[in-house]
């Protein structure tokens, strides 16, 4: 690992910066304060993060590191979008709705050839958070069908059962190496499952509590944090010591025309 991509600097805006690791420099990637986070492909060179549009929603775009061709849209919605996850041959990432009752997770071709697909939900709630095993088999995501936001395990192509890994709120998953486990935030805790390999199948062990994490900025289901597969390490952002935590709040003005409209829009689709 020797370069990361994070998203600041808060005040409500929200741009990617390209972190060296060696050197600590910053390069700021995107600009308008209005980015989310995003996600590698296997390239090294491209990301893929949504972006606000014109529309009052998000639009899901790859760009290289180095700004050459700009940005590219594979995906809009009306609504405010997370991408979290990429399929191992890097030709589909994962995005999910954020805000809405019933949002669900999604597949976008990074050439954006194709439409993007809808990853049928299991159940109610929403779904959101989606990550891929590194074989692209297996798929875990953040739900509140026990109406609390827990962390479950299924296949990507709908077979089969699913699995609770979390009881107590969970989010932030990393898979570990291979496909021999993975993390979880439950709490302030990293948690860690292991997981063995039966054929086809997976089999489940207890989860295993490593150490306390610091609180995070983002959303508890996402987590900001990275793991290191090759050194067995992880890389977490904490205030420098002697500085207290930030604590912001973003004003959305005129939310109430913005409410009416959607209002309407529901109300239309009823008819």
């Amino acid at each position: 690992m020797r370069a990361l991509v994070q998203s600041g600097s808060g005040g409500g805006a929200s741009d990617l910066w390209l972190v060296d690791l060696r050197t600590g420099a910053m390069n700021r990637l995107t600009h308008g304060g209005q980015s989310g986070l995003g996600v590698w492909l296997p390239d090294g060179v491209r990301l893929v993060y949504p972006r606000a549009n014109s529309e009052g929603g998000d639009s899901v775009v790859v760009r290289r590191l180095d700004g050459a061709g700009g940005e590219c849209e594979i995906a809009r919605a009306a609504n405010p979008v997370f991408v979290t996850g990429v399929t191992p041959d890097g030709r589909e990432v994962i995005y999910s709705d954020f805000g809405k009752r019933d949002g669900r997770l999604h597949l976008a071709a990074v050439d954006g050839a194709a439409a993007s697909r809808e990853i049928p939900a299991e159940g109610g709630g929403y779904e959101m958070a989606g990550t891929l095993s590194p074989d692209g088999k297996w798929l875990t995501d953040v739900t509140n069908r026990t109406h609390r936001e827990e962390v479950c395990l299924r296949r990507l192509d709908g077979s089969g059962g699913s699995w609770q890994l979390t009881n107590n709120q969970g989010g932030g998953v990393r898979w570990g190496r291979d496909k021999r486990e993975l993390f979880v935030v439950t709490g302030e805790i990293l948690m860690r499952v292991p997981l063995a390999a039966r054929g086809d199948d997976l089999s489940i062990g207890p989860a295993e509590p490593l150490f306390d994490v610091p609180p995070t900025p983002t959303e508890s289901s996402l987590r900001e944090y990275e793991y290191d597969p090759v050194h067995d390490r992880f890389l977490f952002a904490r205030p420098p010591r002697g500085v207290s935590e930030r604590r912001e709040i973003a004003v959305s003005l005129s939310w109430a025309k913005r409410l009416k409209s959607r209002l309407g829009e529901k109300h239309g689709e009823r008819r």
